[in-house]
């Protein structure tokens, strides 16, 4: 991945408040939520979820989750974000991770002091990057 595709990631990641999340559920049905997210400089992804939520029930089976982040009908662009979830617990990275949504001005940031609320930090394993008005189309596997 070069610097351009670099840059073009962290600015549909910056630019974006939410996405659509898909986790597996036990029986193998995908099920999918609209979700507060931050990232950090390196791609990786951030979210909280209720340890109630389906989506904690789901990760606790697989730790592989998918997203479609974006959809800006001006430039025609997306990204789908595929990554492993693994949660956040230690107090010093729990802090960073709500620094994250707070600087973001995230939606989400009102859930942060929930005491039902698990934390997750998703690293990539697979991008793509779509910009149909320019007709760039690229697949990134980490």
């Amino acid at each position: 991945m070069n610097e351009e595709q670099k840059k073009a990631i962290q600015d549909v990641l910056t630019a974006n408040l939410m996405t659509i999340i898909s986790t597996v559920s036990e029986s193998g049905q995908p099920q999918s939520a609209l979700i507060g997210f931050a990232e950090d400089e390196s791609g990786s992804l951030y979210f909280q979820t209720k340890e109630s939520s389906r989506k904690a029930a789901n990760l606790q089976l697989s730790n592989k989750v998918s997203f479609v982040i974006g959809w800006d009908v001006a430039s025609l662009t997306t990204l789908q974000y595929q990554g492993n979830a693994e949660r956040v617990t230690s107090e010093t990275e729990i802090s960073a991770f709500k620094q994250r949504f707070i600087d973001k001005k995230s939606p989400a940031a009102q859930y942060l002091e929930n005491p039902d609320v698990q934390f997750y930090k998703v690293t990539p394993t697979w991008l793509r990057y779509s910009n149909y008005k320019q007709q760039q189309v690229w697949e990134y596997n980490f």
